[in-house]
């Protein structure tokens, strides 16, 4: 990861929802619990150099490298 990252140079885009299969039955307000509850969370990623972060408590938090997965 670059620094430039931190600095809000690069742009981050939606990648996937942690601990929501892409191929889900679950019903949408199951999924909007999970969600509330912390239990999943959204994952964007840098469109420069590939990292990871995830937003928690309105301040983006960079994912460390075993945090970091692939949907």
């Amino acid at each position: 990861m670059r620094i430039w990252c931190l600095f809000g140079r690069h742009k981050w885009r939606f990648s996937y929802h942690h601990n929501i299969p892409l191929g889900t039955a679950m019903s949408i307000g199951d999924t909007l619990k999970m969600l509330d509850s912390g239990e999943a969370y959204t994952v964007y990623e840098c469109t420069e150099c590939g990292g990871q972060s995830r937003l928690c408590d309105g301040k983006r938090v960079i994912l460390s490298s075993r945090e970091m997965e692939k949907p």
